[in-house]
């Protein structure tokens, strides 16, 4: 028995973090919804510093008003990670897939 499942990709240059995280909150309520593919996003990020559900005050080694400064912007996540930074040059590949098994494939 094969198994296939169908990968869409997208290749969104670099941009700021949230809106970016707004398209992949998007891509995630319609793939749950079964009217796309499983997408990966493609994409390098100016400079953020990611904090997750883990994350504390005493995470953030630098203001926000400093950081603001530094054109560094901040994203408080849904993700149980702590505190992440994400800098220009470091590509990522976010996700959008469907929490289900693969299917066999026909023939």
């Amino acid at each position: 028995m094969t198994l296939l499942r169908t990968l869409g990709a997208r290749w969104l240059g670099r941009q700021r973090y949230e809106p970016v995280l707004t398209l992949q909150r998007k891509l995630f309520q319609e793939r749950q919804a079964g009217t796309i593919e499983d997408t990966v996003l493609f994409v390098e990020h100016d400079a953020v510093i990611t904090l997750g559900r883990g994350s504390k005050p005493q995470h953030l080694l630098a203001s926000r008003e400093l950081l603001g400064q530094l054109g560094v912007d901040l994203a408080e996540v849904e993700r149980g990670s702590r505190t992440t930074c994400l800098l220009p040059n470091c590509r990522s590949a976010p996700r959008s897939l469907r929490r289900a098994p693969l299917r066999p494939c026909p023939g």
